[in-house]
């Protein structure tokens, strides 16, 4: 792809004025949350332990996991556009094993009944009322606000940080695992070097989560109404590791998928839009890697470039059903209703238009250009001239095309006559 601007470094450069720098975390943001996974992990896991240990049952089945997921795993977390009204989305899921349910008098007792064989549905709803009594004290005690009556999720439990200045949540889905799969992780885990997997852990490493997390084929997620779920998270996860690394360019596929989220961000300043896992699956897609001329736009490392090939072909995923098979039945990620389709193709294609003139058109300035850019992704684009240049170095540098003063005339006349 040729173009008469060159833009990319708007997007990319050596300094923190990068727009991929600035969707970064910021640095207080980035600790609070850590800790309160930490704080979260640190009231389940002694008291899941303990209540599984007091009934016969030992290490691994006793222990429960944890294990983060989402944008956490795939590192395309960003930082939220507009404040107040969008937060960073933190998934932490707690995992344990199927003996719980059958080591334990814990459910029957919650519910003021003897300890038996109870339905899978009691089981589901007594799992959310013991985890929602003790994150909603740890909230008590931290000064967070948990997630109640209208603002409660079907599928997790969810912390809000915001009173603490932090916009940010964390969601906790609830999940059980079939035991002789439940302890090859925690065996697995147990291996591994303890200082190293630590280390790796706090940095939601997706090495090391691939490493674990593969052995547990099957996985289910508890709803507050009493159903499980069959969860595909671990083939999702597998599913989008696997993308990185056919892309060839694992780093600037994962930047794409950042980028697209910003633009999201900005356009749907309240929520809404395209759902990110919907954005992930349909930039994949887009990316076809089987295609000759993809793989060299990938190769080029020029995130103008692609950018705009993206978005000039993401109306064609959004404007229609998008299918996975990631569970035993198929999906469509693209739910939406078709008047949301619609708008989202229409913004898509504004920013697909912005991003051709603003690489195509030689007679804007490089102000200009950066206008055009910022409309799309909004104010965290950098105000930096200095980062548009000509992608033609024999003509004559597009911010220079008019001179500042003009020559006389009359010399130009007298060198010609002369000549």
């Amino acid at each position: 792809m040729e173009t008469a601007i060159n833009y990319h470094a708007l997007f990319q450069n050596a300094t923190d004025k990068a727009f991929i720098s600035r969707l970064e975390l910021d640095a207080a943001t980035a600790r609070m949350l850590k800790e309160a996974v930490t704080k979260v992990e640190s009231t389940l896991r002694p008291l899941l332990k303990k209540l599984a240990e007091s009934n016969g049952l030992k290490w691994p089945l006793s222990e429960p996991q944890f294990r983060p997921q989402g944008s956490s795993v795939y590192k395309t977390q960003n930082a939220p556009a507009h404040v107040p009204d969008q937060q960073v989305d933190v998934d932490h899921g707690v995992y344990i094993a199927a003996a719980f349910f059958e080591a334990t008098s814990l459910m029957g007792n919650l519910l003021g009944a003897p300890k038996k064989s109870l339905p899978a549905a009691t089981l589901a709803k007594a799992y959310f009322e013991l985890v929602d009594k003790a994150l909603r004290s740890l909230c008590n005690k931290e000064g967070w606000r948990y997630a109640e009556g209208e603002t409660k999720k079907d599928t997790c439990c969810r912390i809000d940080l915001s009173p603490k200045g932090v916009h940010a949540h964390i969601d906790v889905p609830l999940y059980a695992a079939p035991n002789e799969q439940f302890e090859k992780v925690a065996l697995k885990f147990l291996t591994m070097d303890s200082a190293v997997f630590a280390e790796a852990k706090r940095d939601i490493s997706p090495e090391i989560d691939r490493d674990g997390w593969d052995e547990l084929e099957v996985v289910v997620m508890a709803t507050r109404e009493g159903e499980w779920k069959e969860s595909d998270v671990q083939v999702t996860i597998k599913h989008f590791k696997d993308a990185m690394a056919a892309s060839g360019h694992p780093f600037v596929l994962r930047k794409l998928w950042r980028y697209v989220k910003a633009w999201r961000d900005h356009v749907w300043k309240k929520g809404g839009g395209p759902s990110s896992i919907l954005l992930m699956e349909a930039v994949h897609r887009v990316l076809d890697v089987s295609r000759s001329d993809v793989r060299e736009l990938l190769a080029s490392s020029r995130e103008d470039h692609i950018l705009q090939f993206v978005f000039n072909h993401l109306p064609l995923h959004l404007s229609g059903p998008v299918m996975v098979r990631w569970g035993r039945e198929a999906e469509d990620l693209n739910a939406g209703t078709q008047e949301a389709r619609i708008q989202w193709c229409e913004y898509a294609r504004h920013c697909a238009s912005n991003l051709s003139r603003a690489g195509q058109d030689e007679r804007m300035t490089a102000d200009q250009v950066i206008s055009l850019v910022r409309e799309r992704f909004g104010s965290r684009i950098p105000n930096d001239s200095t980062l548009v240049k000509s992608s033609r170095p024999t003509a004559v540098p597009f911010l220079a095309a008019i001179p500042k003063s003009q020559p006389d005339p009359q010399a130009r006349i007298h060198r010609t006559t002369g000549a």
